[in-house]
């Protein structure tokens, strides 16, 4: 007995794709992936607030407490993922055995492609997944769903390996056209005259996987870039006017970074509703940005709807003058000073916008250096601490973190020069007879620094612009649901998110066994290693680029996952 329990035992541990060895690594990471805020969030309590560490450990240990019950996150990804392979290998063993005695379940069965058996799987083990997420997760009247968002990180993780696929086969469909069509002219051409050997087809395979290569990667590039403008544009737009579209905390750290404030805020949103008005004035909320004037130590009338000028031109210059403001000759609207919120006062230039981007961009670069380090630092010191010394090692992850935040101080900036641009420097003037109810309202500063932000994508390198993508376009599809149906209770709103998640998820997983190379990014890191374990394949050459001990050898039995080469990871 004991010894069938150790060949048992023994036969796990060498096979990396056993069900059981499956779910512990996805149990392991999926546990990580849930306590690491929570846990560093009290160590950084500690470490600098000491009087907030019992909350945060108090909130710690709740964390653990709930993620440590079979309806956790943890257990739950944990039954979709494991319970998907286990439910496969179940599969195997039945036909094997020929136990199924149903001869039309045989039938069946023997119709189904193996894709088609894992999807399968998959979307049993995913459906139980759901089910156990949505037990304990009581969700009060109005409010979103607990699973909205995962359902949609699955659903764009999976749209995104489908269409990786999609750009792959049609790489290699062109250039294949590109490379032997030309070969096979020639050829003939030759042949008509002299007599001559057929050409290698091993240098036509290579010149035509480079072509795809180059193709993929490029087409790649601009669907990335173009996702990441388009999802910042919907999500800067929901942050003007439409916040609770959007995660409380995303809000709050949009706003940190933008340091907007919250008054003017109020003032663009109303303009939207009409409550506030350049021509109309506002009877209810006329002190908004008249409070913001009188704490920047300006006169209240610089805010006041009613005083302000509407419209450009020598009625507009009239009314400066009177009001005492400089800078704004031929132009209406409020004085950019006060959007501005004080910033370059002390260097005399708050009523200068390109001095105002730029300042702005300085203090986002230092915000999001901060943020960046430890992303950039953080594997380096996990995986080799002593390299973290050597300037070969540290100083390319410095300049990854440095390019980082000049991505996001560059989007910041713009996203100020885009509303300054419109209403003040260039629009304004040259339209002078728009009121400025439309060059603050929706479709006017707001909308241009919206859709002018997103193109600073461009300065992150290809690796960090795909993840980023597929970060916001998430959070823009959560953005672009109707409001009844995101806060809707009903069952059949219940049941299109629960759908989602499951052929979301149960796509992912086929994808991973069968399409590994359409996974991209953090997909295809988490699922490379919980799929194949720390040894196989992709992590082979992850663990050899970060030059840490060599690899345990697996035995040769198991083959490797396909790895095409067209991802930079």
């Amino acid at each position: 007995m004991k010894a069938t329990f150790a060949a048992v035992i023994e036969d796990i541990s060498d096979d990396p794709g056993h069900p059981l060895q499956i779910a512990l690594r996805t149990y392991s990471l999926c546990l990580s992936l849930s306590l690491s805020p929570v846990l560093l969030s009290a160590v950084f309590a500690l470490a600098v607030r000491p009087k907030s560490f019992p909350t945060r450990a108090r909130a710690f240990c709740c964390a653990v407490s709930r993620e440590l019950r079979p309806t956790g996150f943890a257990s739950a990804i944990t039954a979709a993922v494991g319970g998907g392979a286990a439910l496969q290998r179940l599969w195997d063993f039945l036909e094997r055995r020929h136990t199924l005695h149903w001869p039309w379940i045989r039938h069946i069965i023997s119709k189904l492609s193996h894709w088609q058996r894992t999807f399968l799987a998959n979307t049993i083990s995913s459906t139980i997944a759901v089910i156990l997420l949505r037990r304990t997760r009581c969700r009060r009247l109005g409010a979103v769903s607990p699973t909205l968002d995962l359902s949609l990180l699955f659903l764009v993780r999976a749209f995104d390996a489908s269409a990786q696929s999609f750009l792959l086969r049609k790489a290699r469909e062109i250039a294949a056209r590109q490379v032997l069509a030309p070969s096979r002219n020639d050829v003939a051409l030759r042949s008509s005259r002299v007599p001559s050997a057929p050409p290698d087809t091993r240098l036509l395979d290579k010149q035509s996987e480079d072509l795809a290569k180059e193709w993929y990667n490029k087409v790649s590039m601009y669907l990335d870039a173009l996702v990441f403008w388009a999802s910042s544009a919907r999500i800067m737009w929901c942050f003007f006017y439409q916040p609770q579209r959007l995660h409380p905390s995303f809000v709050k750290w949009i706003n940190s970074l933008a340091n907007l404030d919250k008054r003017l805020l109020e003032v663009v949103r109303s303009l939207r509703e009409g409550t506030w008005s350049y021509i109309r004035g506002s009877s209810t909320k006329r002190d908004l940005a008249a409070s913001l004037a009188e704490q920047l130590g300006r006169p209240p009338s610089w805010g006041d709807p009613t005083v302000i000028p509407a419209y450009g031109g020598n009625f507009a210059d009239e009314a400066w003058k009177q009001l005492g403001v400089g800078g704004r000759c031929g132009i209406g609207g409020m004085p950019c000073e006060l959007l501005h919120g004080g910033i370059g006062e002390s260097i005399g230039l708050q009523n200068d916008c390109i001095a105002n981007a730029a300042i702005r961009a300085v203090y986002a670069f230092a915000q999001a250096l901060v943020l960046n380090l430890p992303v950039h630092f953080l594997p380096i010191l996990l995986t080799k601490p002593s390299s973290i010394v050597r300037p070969h090692r540290a100083l390319p992850a410095l300049l990854s973190a440095m390019r980082s935040a000049t991505f996001l101080s560059t989007f910041v900036s713009s996203c100020w020069f885009g509303v300054c641009f419109t209403r003040t420097l260039v629009l304004a003037r040259l339209f002078p007879k728009i009121s400025h109810d439309v060059w603050d309202g929706p479709y006017g500063g707001t909308l241009v620094g919206s859709l002018v932000c997103g193109t600073s994508i461009w300065i992150e390198n290809a690796r960090r612009r795909r993840e980023v993508s597929l970060y916001v376009l998430p959070k823009a599809l959560r953005a672009m649901i109707p409001e009844n149906w995101l806060r809707s209770m009903h069952p059949a709103a219940h049941f299109a998110e629960s759908l989602t998640f499951v052929l979301s998820l149960a796509s992912l997983l086929t994808f991973s066994v069968h399409k590994p190379e359409s996974l991209r990014g953090l997909s295809r890191w988490a699922l490379a290693f919980v799929m194949n374990g720390p040894n196989a394949g992709f992590w082979k050459k992850r663990k050899k680029e970060i030059a840490t001990c060599p690899p345990t050898p697996v035995d040769s039995s198991i083959p490797p996952p396909t790895d095409s080469g067209y991802h930079e990871d």
